[in-house]
């Protein structure tokens, strides 16, 4: 859920033939579950963990976390509902464009991405359904795996650990470097040093993040400059 490739996301679809205002809204769509899976786990993480975290850095963290993930969260919405919210935000990013912005544009744009959401949203909502179902497994997949290791070293259980890794990443997430690189080792690493020790944390987040993110990241870099190569042929 990493944020900040967003734009990119929604600039690629409509290099490849998507109206603007569709990529936006599936885009911003996907980014608007994702903040709601996590806004749920860490609403209910939140109390349990506040009971058993000693007061730290890592404590703030996590507190951090948990205000970063609303907060996000309710701007997406807004921002997604309120036309005229919507309108400002676009009027005010519109005066660093090169090609000046003009309002009635700008209406009849925000116009037709209300009628695309209107037609996910109000028509096709299993898609969401399946979509948010979807994202849920796969956070449940991928602190299943930090789990084995940390399972070895800590009677940690599993659903804590659910709830200190949500709101571990709606800090992470926000860090601007690709995928969160950096900032997701590194806040780990103050959280769960305090937990598992410095050196035994260090050990598990990197071979945590090179089996769920390096890997992946390197056979998809492959994978795309092979099917590349293919086409020019």
């Amino acid at each position: 859920m990493s944020i900040g490739g967003q734009p990119y996301q929604i600039y690629h679809l409509s290099k490849v033939g998507v109206k603007t205002e569709d990529a936006t809204n599936i885009v911003i769509s996907r980014t608007l579950e994702m903040s709601f899976v996590v806004l749920i786990i860490d609403i209910l993480s939140i109390r349990p963990i506040l009971s058993a975290y000693p007061k730290s850095f890592g404590l703030s963290l996590i507190l951090t976390g948990f205000i970063v993930s609303f907060s996000i969260s309710l701007l997406i919405l807004i921002g997604f509902i309120n036309k005229k919210f919507l309108e400002k935000i676009l009027s005010f990013f519109g005066k660093f464009s090169r090609e000046k912005l003009e309002r009635e544009k700008i209406i009849e744009w925000i116009d037709s991405l209300h009628e695309s959401i209107k037609i996910l949203w109000v028509k096709n909502p299993w898609i969401l359904v399946l979509d948010v179902i979807l994202y849920f497994v796969t956070i449940l997949l991928y602190t299943y795996i930090f789990y084995i290791f940390v399972d070895k070293f800590s009677g940690i259980e599993y659903l804590y650990l659910l709830g200190i890794i949500s709101l571990l990443n709606s800090v992470a997430y926000y860090i601007p470097t690709p995928g969160s690189s950096g900032g997701i080792e590194g806040t780990y690493q103050i959280v769960f040093s305090q937990i598992l020790g410095p050196d035994v944390s260090i050990r598990i987040i990197t071979v945590y993040r090179v089996v769920t993110f390096y890997i992946p990241l390197l056979l998809g870099s492959v994978f795309i400059a092979k099917i590349s190569t293919n086409e020019k042929i």
